[in-house]
């Protein structure tokens, strides 16, 4: 029953109260997030920024189930946004302030997160909206896994993963609404909502000119490289690896629907009381596992699983874990990832398993040793 997905802004009191609704149900109660600022009484979650933004309200049904908010102009220029997308960077350099605006807030309820309609009825709003408005540059950002699905609709990453007190590890991402050969390149379905008959401006230049070309995304040969050199490492004696006994072709399948991310030291990557489920793999570096007490009790390395508990059980986290090293870096696999490959690619979901059965072994192994 998706077939019936609406997206309008939310104007009136009444769709305003939907959207922060969605959002207290998806950030507070699905994800354990946002619970320190919420209103828990009437279940709303909203901000002083909702004020100077534009907030799109999805229905499906006419039933509420999702929504996105845009902030536009003049705002982006004050300190909030230059920590969380380094906006300077562009702006109002390379482009005015008015041509710029940040995607977030994206919220969906959980029964329409894996079919993507509604999200992506949402992002196609928002683009519209930016054509509508004449914005050059949109930034968003998301968790690490999936960074892949936003990439896929054209946007980039252009620094590091930053933290945040309430989501841990966050991507921030840009979209340069113009460059045609980057969206055609990546067959983005964005095209379809106007973006193809858009030109190419001067701006549209410069403002490529400012995203690093020092691979601040992970390439796919970097990425096998790093996944060798740890099975490698692990094959030596530093114990069982989540990726043991897989060919490249099999280790390109895992990279090509998981993300690489690097840290720095002291950069969170999972929070105690979060309801997020993907798994993690060490590819470099060390992380440390903190109890609720605040005390480590535990050293991850190479090759090791983060988040195996979560993922397994379908749990909140238990612990707070952060990386010990600057960059270190782990391979993100979410929930939906690994169903993926266990429907496409069944022998490389079934030894991804079964090395995790085999690490969590290991562990146990030691503590009853």
């Amino acid at each position: 029953m998706t077939d019936d997905v609406q997206v309008r802004p939310a104007i009136s009191d009444a769709d305003r109260h939907a959207v922060f609704q969605v959002r207290y149900d998806v950030y507070v109660e699905d994800m354990h997030i946002f619970g320190d600022v919420a209103d828990h009484e009437n279940r709303l979650l909203s901000d002083e920024y909702d004020e100077s933004s534009h907030l799109l309200l999805a229905t499906v049904g006419g039933e509420p189930q999702g929504t996105m908010r845009i902030t536009h102009g003049e705002p982006l220029l004050g300190d909030d946004f230059e920590q969380w997308y380094d906006v300077s960077r562009w702006c109002p350099d390379a482009i005015p302030p008015n041509q710029v605006a940040v995607l977030w807030k994206f919220a969906v309820r959980q029964q329409h997160r894996g079919g993507l309609v509604v999200p992506f009825a949402l992002m196609r709003a928002a683009v519209e909206f930016g054509i509508a408005n004449d914005v050059e540059l949109a930034f968003c950002d998301c968790q690490p896994h999936l960074v892949s699905l936003y990439t896929g609709l054209g946007f980039r990453s252009y620094r590091a993963a930053w933290r945040d007190d309430q989501v841990a590890t966050t991507v921030p991402l840009a979209l340069v609404l113009r460059d045609l050969e980057h969206l055609r390149v990546q067959n983005s379905p964005l095209l379809g909502t106007g973006l193809a008959d858009l030109d190419r401006t001067p701006i549209t230049e410069e403002l490529l000119k400012r995203f690093p070309d020092d691979g601040a995304a992970q390439s796919a040969s970097e990425g096998l490289a790093l996944l060798r050199r740890m099975t490698g490492m692990a094959a030596a004696g530093r114990g069982s690896s989540l990726l043991d006994g897989l060919s490249d072709d099999e280790l390109n399948a895992v990279i090509e629907r998981g993300q690489v991310l690097t840290l720095k030291a002291g950069d969170p990557l999972i929070g105690r009381g979060q309801g997020t489920r993907t798994l993690y793999v060490v590819l470099s570096g060390e992380f440390r596992v903190v109890g609720p007490d605040g005390l480590s009790v535990a050293t991850l390395t190479v090759g090791q699983p983060i988040g195996e508990l979560a993922f397994l059980l379908r749990r909140e986290r238990t612990t707070d874990v952060e990386a010990v090293t600057d960059g270190a870096r782990v391979l993100a696999l979410s929930e939906s990832t690994v169903n993926t490959l266990i429907q496409e690619h069944g022998p490389v979901a079934a030894k991804l398993l079964h090395n995790l059965a085999r690490t969590l072994a290991e562990r146990l192994a030691l503590t009853y040793h």
